[in-house]
């Protein structure tokens, strides 16, 4: 199975199925059955980013000869350098997302879904639980081995620039919504970055579940606690700077190669590519209008 016809199912399961299914739901006094809980909705949300995601990418690993184990190799990933992936991570990714959220404001282009669904859960503790536990460490783990791993394996096979570029493009342009389009390029540009420079998947996978968290957490702050929280973001902000500025940061360097315009232009003038980006924009442009 080819990327773009793995790209494909992955649209169809992980954007189109869950919002046939929501819109069904709304819709339940005209099909005449009872609509489902909101925790229930949310469930199969998570469902189908879970299994549609599994599924596309196993038969991408297949097709490729993809190695897992080859994900887990160790590396010197140290204590300070997940702290400073970290302060960078977060300050990247929620910078990003409220530099749209200001745009959004004077181009309305929909609200920023890189958080989840969390206006939609329950207030069941047990519930509450679960989907905690899928947002901030099955949905991380299982992106980082689909996007950064399989898919990376997949395009590294054309040169590492090339799946550097292409694979962030390939997830930002997955986004159920343009809101999301900006911060998942540059966030995954980030993650790849890492993974490249570290041979394996698990220092991505280490970084992007502490920033679910740390964004997730943010949801809950009581009102009279605002103001500490946003020190603590000037404070990420001001350590980010400095990371950055002191090179305690390394942004690993990744060779351009010769035929990679070729290489690019083959790749995205392929019809499976086409129709899968064709539809993934569709259904954004669906979304934000209604």
């Amino acid at each position: 199975m080819t990327v773009g016809s793995v790209l494909i199912l992955y649209v169809l399961m992980v954007l189109y199925l869950p919002s046939l299914i929501y819109n069904i739901n709304v819709l339940s006094e005209v099909f005449h059955f009872t609509a489902m809980r909101p925790s229930l909705i949310v469930g199969i949300y998570y469902a189908c980013i879970l299994v549609g995601t599994i599924i596309p990418f196993l038969f991408l690993k297949s097709a490729f000869k993809i190695k897992m184990h080859d994900f887990w190799r160790p590396c010197a990933f140290r204590i300070r350098d997940f702290f400073v992936y970290v302060v960078v991570f977060i300050a990247l990714g929620s910078s990003l997302v409220f530099l749209v959220s200001i745009i959004n404001i004077y181009i309305p282009i929909g609200e920023n879904v890189l958080l989840g669904v969390v206006a939609l859960l329950p207030t069941d503790y047990v519930e509450t639980i679960i989907f905690s536990i899928l947002y901030c460490l099955a949905v991380p783990i299982l992106e980082e081995i689909a996007f950064r791993g399989i898919l990376l394996r997949a395009l590294g096979v054309y040169g590492n620039r090339f799946a550097l570029i292409t694979g962030a493009i390939i997830y930002a342009l997955l986004q159920p919504n343009f809101a999301s389009f900006i911060p998942a390029f540059f966030m995954a540009i980030f993650l790849i970055n890492l993974t490249l420079r570290y041979k394996s998947i698990v220092p991505a996978i280490a970084v992007h579940i502490v920033f679910n968290i740390f964004m997730y957490g943010f949801e809950f702050i009581p009102a009279d606690l605002l103001l500490i929280a946003t020190g603590l973001i000037f404070v990420i902000y001001l350590l980010a700077l400095y990371f950055i500025i002191s090179r305690h940061y390394i942004y690993a360097k990744v060779k351009k190669s010769e035929a990679q315009g070729m290489v690019m232009a083959l790749f995205y003038t392929r019809p499976t590519i086409i129709i899968a980006f064709v539809l993934s924009i569709f259904f954004t442009v669906i979304v934000n209008i209604l």
